[in-house]
């Protein structure tokens, strides 16, 4: 996800491990915690900490643009926005279609990605499943901190008609790594 963010000028991208399996945005100076994230405009900071803001359930596959908003936010989305907020829209099918892809590389990884929009009548659903996983890359028994497993899945329904617009999102991320 932070692929999409790293080349702007006023976005600063801190990854760490493999595949950037855990990493810190900020924005204009501010640090990980005074970055709003938005997922296609619902908060999804984590409470914890900011070292998890990034953990979204989609993955880059799913997301058809970004919104950088920089500057106190604070007054329009609460606290977390300090420097900015970053909102994640994800893509908005127009048409039936099912998407498949796998990939493999050295050290077993492997990962898929499959997603399918259906539309009937007033009625728009897509659904989007990603995995990601690798041993790592150090060969060193002793030092096992560069393997990673990741599951997404991500699922929006709307119901559009002339006197209502009703939307729906659920997801689901569980992500494991070598710390």
């Amino acid at each position: 996800m932070q692929d999409l963010i790293e080349y702007a000028s006023n976005v600063d991208v801190r990854q760490r491990g493999a595949e950037g399996i855990q990493a810190d945005i900020s924005i204009r100076g501010g640090n990980f915690e005074q970055t709003l994230i938005l997922l296609n405009g619902f908060k999804m900071n984590d409470a914890q900490t900011g070292h998890h803001n990034m953990d979204l359930p989609v993955d880059i596959e799913s997301i058809e643009k970004v919104e950088i908003i920089e500057g106190p936010g604070n007054r329009f989305f609460g606290i977390n926005a300090y420097s900015g907020a970053i909102n994640f829209i994800t893509n908005t099918q127009t048409a039936n279609n099912l998407k498949l892809s796998i990939f493999a590389g050295q050290h077993n990884y492997f990962g898929g990605n499959a997603s399918i929009s259906l539309n009937r009548k007033n009625w728009k659903n897509y659904l989007a499943i990603s995995k990601k996983s690798s041993d790592g890359y150090l060969s060193d028994d002793t030092i096992n901190n560069t393997d990673f497993n990741t599951l997404n899945v991500f699922y929006e329904t709307n119901f559009i008609n002339k006197f209502a617009d009703f939307k729906i999102q659920a997801g689901y991320s569980d992500k494991s790594f070598g710390a």
